[in-house]
């Protein structure tokens, strides 16, 4: 399905199915400030955040078995400190000739993406994990996996740059499992310590950090251009989506969430559609596309993430277009789990 897709620029990648983490019943708020956030889970009374009544109050107390939204309000304040609840629509974006996300609304958007993943702003170069969805193993700060050949990227890059590096003797066997696109793992023994052990590593993480770029983001932007979206929020709104389903050609692509979103209205916000409305319906049908995928291994999975569709909602229903921080996220849901990353690994701060 997802698997040996080419993305825009050719290169053979596909995302794969990655689930949400459960979510604590007691509300923990996020930071996505303009400056590099410096805790993670920091806990604040259950208060202002989403007291505004323009706000839409989701997920309750009931766990995800219900589909309901994991994350209980979302909001952004001002500089003083308020409640900050933006009049007017997309036309009311910055600058028009803004195309690609700027250093500050790319850093929110990737961190907003940490929090659905790993329930942490930090982002989790060192998770590694099966997750049994016909990918193999799932691992660093994307879900770059064995089957899709993105991990096998990873690991070719970094060993470019230090060539006796303790990843590079697994080259040969996740070249055999990209190849064929074998969600296998036999011949990866002692691989995870060796991931991990290298996550805090800078080089490391620049590889991973560029491999998402060109595997995603810029795939996401270039998306963008063509369906002509201007604003930040909806350009992050396809960012997140590429991380999920992937550009492939298969009904749970995004290419093909965003052609049922153009047949929908007659065409995009290209051909003269309200951005505004053409968003709103692209998560409504993504939603349902998390609930009932096409690739049926990917279903249990896909519908504990619904939580991060009904955030990137609640920010639409804000009017929060240029992506401006701080951003709160309410976490309610079940017991936590530990973030993405091997207790060996980097701490969540």
């Amino acid at each position: 399905m997802k698997r040996f897709m080419k993305n825009l620029f050719g290169i053979k990648t596909a995302k794969p199915a990655r689930s949400s983490k459960p979510h604590s019943f007691r509300p923990r708020v996020e930071q996505l400030e303009r400056r590099e956030v410096l805790s993670a889970f920091t806990v604040r009374p259950p208060i202002a955040v989403g007291a505004a009544p323009q706000l839409a109050a989701l997920g309750h107390s009931k766990g995800l078995d219900n589909n309901t939204c994991p994350f209980a309000t979302v909001t952004y304040r001002d500089n003083e400190g308020g409640v900050s609840v933006p009049r007017g629509g997309p036309q009311n974006f910055a600058s028009a000739d803004q195309q690609w996300l700027n250093a500050d609304q790319k850093r929110r958007a990737e961190q907003l993406i940490s929090i659905f993943e790993n329930d942490t702003t930090e982002i989790q170069y060192g998770y590694w994990k099966e997750l049994n969805d016909g990918r193999g193993i799932t691992a660093g700060r994307a879900g770059f996996t064995s089957a899709t050949g993105d991990l096998y990227e990873v690991v070719s890059r970094y060993t470019k740059l230090h060539p006796d590096n303790p990843l590079a003797p697994y080259l040969p066997r996740l070249k055999e499992l990209a190849d064929a696109h074998s969600s296998d793992t036999s011949g990866l023994d002692g691989m995870r310590e060796a991931f991990v052990k290298l996550a805090t590593n800078k080089d490391f993480q620049q590889v991973q950090n560029d491999v998402q770029d060109e595997f995603y983001y810029r795939p996401a932007m270039t998306l963008a251009d063509q369906v002509g979206l201007k604003t930040a929020l909806a350009r992050a709104v396809l960012y997140d989506t590429l991380v999920v389903h992937g550009d492939g050609t298969d009904p749970d692509g995004a290419p093909a969430l965003i052609q049922q979103t153009n047949d929908f209205f007659g065409g995009s916000p290209a051909t003269g559609v309200d951005e505004g409305e053409w968003l709103v319906k692209f998560l409504e049908i993504r939603r349902e596309d998390l609930l009932n995928p096409h690739d049926g291994r990917t279903k249990d999975e896909w519908a504990a993430g619904v939580g991060r569709v009904d955030v990137l909602k609640m920010l639409v229903d804000q009017g929060n277009w240029d992506l401006d921080g701080p951003i709160y996220v309410v976490h309610v849901g079940p017991p936590p789990t530990p973030p993405r990353s091997s207790p060996s690994g980097p701490a969540t701060k």
